[in-house]
């Protein structure tokens, strides 16, 4: 049999509205008890962060104020290395006196030296380019441009560079021996001396009316880089005087 309401429809939405009113209310505590919670959680850990921060501030602080003392000493140790490398082109060439005690010290006594010319020569190979186009010739004037603001001793180094780079340290030898032998093995020592790049007989004859056959000869030697050029040696100056001594030992 089948149940007949005779109830308006708005009694029937009324009694609905009131069943469903106790899961409203607690759908809205449930939600607002989540947010509570989460609330709760995220002051906890900013204050659980704040406390972390206060720890590592100290190290932080430490750390900057060591990282800035690293970069003044880099600053320093930069400058001092450019000073460095200025005061090390300046023994370049070689003394004249260290080039004289080379050539005198293997010197036979069947060898008389009538003269000795040190002389600075342009390379006969160069390798310096010249920029052509007109890109290069910005590039060039942008990079020189670069070095006005560069420290003083680096402008002082690229310009003697600039200079000297080309230009290579030349001993004109002109004399007279008793012993063609001797001649060459003179010449064969100073080829192989650390000093030297070779040793070149330009010239030699023999003069007439000298008894014994004297041969007058002329000779070119072509002198090493000094320490801070481009093709200059590597090893420590104090490590080649010890070489140089042994050396000077042997021959004794």
């Amino acid at each position: 049999m089948q149940n007949i309401d005779f109830l308006p429809t708005h009694y029937r939405q009324q009694a609905a509205q009131r069943q469903s009113k106790p899961w409203r209310v607690a759908v809205i505590a449930v939600f607002v008890a989540v947010l509570a919670a989460a609330s709760l959680s995220q002051t906890y850990g900013m204050r659980q962060v704040k406390a972390e921060l206060s720890l590592l501030e100290p190290t932080y602080q430490t750390a900057q104020q060591q990282n800035q003392a690293l970069q003044k000493v880099q600053a320093e140790l930069k400058n001092t290395r450019d000073v460095a490398e200025l005061y090390t082109y300046l023994q370049h060439p070689w003394p004249r006196t260290q080039l004289l005690a080379a050539l005198l010290r293997p010197l036979p006594p069947q060898i008389t030296l009538e003269q000795l010319q040190i002389t600075r020569e342009t390379l006969r190979n160069p390798n310096v380019k010249q920029p052509k186009t007109a890109s290069a010739l910005a590039r060039r004037r942008e990079s020189e441009k670069d070095l006005t603001q560069a420290p003083l001793a680096v402008q002082d180094l690229k310009s003697m560079r600039a200079q000297f780079d080309t230009m290579q340290t030349v001993i004109h030898l002109k004399g007279i021996s008793t012993e063609a032998s001797a001649l060459h093995k003179y010449l064969g020592q100073l080829g192989k001396l650390d000093l030297m790049q070779k040793a070149e007989l330009d010239s030699s004859q023999v003069l007439e009316g000298e008894q014994g056959g004297v041969i007058q000869f002329e000779a070119t030697l072509f002198v090493r880089p000094g320490y801070g050029h481009a093709k200059g040696p590597r090893t420590p100056p104090h490590k080649n005087l010890a070489h140089t001594r042994s050396q000077d030992r042997r021959d004794d």
